[in-house]
């Protein structure tokens, strides 16, 4: 009598234990599901990504040379300001994909040429405006990509809108 009571609550046990497994299958087919569609969107987020910095890229290289052709972009100042625009969308997007500061970033691409350095682009950096110096500062790709813009601006003759004070 006592076997069969116990090999009554064995089987109860067992039934609740592949009755687990098997939620636990479902919860798991549903996660790689999930996981599946999150992957395609940071993917497709990444390839629009791309496109805009391509061409937000070739909105400055376009600046850059409309203020050369038109003598506002000094010589001296020409390589550094070129080799920024040249790889702005590589430098932003490294940023975005590997958590890189701008720092990080743009030494990683100098390290690929040899005709800047990142003392020149620091002191051309120090001879900007204030807007694009605080951008700058930041270190972070909004920072980065506000502080391009207004170089880009800047080489054209444009003015540059002051820095908006935060809201609090």
């Amino acid at each position: 009598m006592v076997a069969f009571g116990v090999i009554g609550i064995l089987v109860l046990i067992l039934i609740y234990f592949v009755m687990r497994t098997q939620t636990l299958h479902r919860e798991i087919a549903l996660t790689k599901n999930s996981v599946k569609a999150s992957s395609q969107k940071v993917h497709d987020t990444q390839l629009g990504l791309a496109q805009v910095l391509a061409q937000m890229q070739s909105v400055y290289e376009e600046r850059l040379e409309q203020g050369q052709k038109s003598g506002i972009v000094s010589s001296s100042s020409l390589p550094v300001l070129r080799f920024i625009m040249q790889n702005f969308a590589v430098v932003t997007q490294r940023c975005f994909e590997q958590g890189h500061t701008v720092e990080e970033a743009l030494t990683a691409t100098l390290n690929q040429q040899e005709y800047v350095s990142i003392e020149a682009i620091r002191n051309l950096i120090k001879q900007q405006p204030p807007q694009v110096r605080m951008a700058w500062v930041k270190n972070t790709p909004g920072g980065f990509m506000a502080a391009c813009d207004g170089l880009s601006k800047l080489a054209m003759g444009q003015k540059i809108a002051p820095a908006e004070k935060a809201h609090s």
